[in-house]
């Protein structure tokens, strides 16, 4: 009778649950391979997990840097992307979600600062990479905003 209870209480927590949850796993991957890319000095690796788009210009029209800027400057530093999947999180629409990082130091082995990641499924791909990134977290809602949802045009 009790297993039978357990099997009840989480075939109701599936059917409750959004069934568009977002593969944690997959949207982190990006940073691992920017940090790999950052550690080796090759931008080709970090360009790759980037959107074309936000990796050559600012999409933000604010004072922040584009991918390739950050790239310079974050290599220089001996920075990196620690992100914390705790504080994903979404745009007020259902999507696309907004990633806290801390900007990490291999030299300080400390935070040196933040930044809000908006990460983006790459569908015909099936991977995840980085569209833009702010310390401002409205600058990045806002860009959110402008990316369509799936299904939604």
């Amino acid at each position: 009778m009790k297993k039978m209870v357990w099997v009840v209480f989480f075939m109701l927590l599936a059917f409750l649950l959004p069934a568009d949850q977002p593969d944690i796993s997959g949207m982190l991957r990006p940073f691992q391979w920017l940090e790999a890319a950052l550690k080796t000095d090759n931008e080709a690796l970090f360009r790759t997990h980037w959107q074309p788009a936000g990796y050559m210009e600012n999409l933000l029209g604010t004072e922040e840097f584009s991918g390739h800027d950050i790239f310079i400057q974050w290599k220089a530093n001996g920075w990196y992307f620690k992100p914390d999947s705790s504080k994903l999180q979404q745009d007020g629409r259902g999507g696309p979600y907004i990633l806290y990082c801390d900007i990490w130091s291999w030299d300080q082995n400390a935070s040196v600062g933040e930044v809000w990641a908006l990460p983006v499924y790459v569908q015909e791909k099936k991977i995840w990479t980085i569209l833009a990134v702010s310390s401002d977290y409205q600058a990045i809602v806002y860009l959110s905003r402008q990316v369509p949802l799936m299904g939604k045009q």
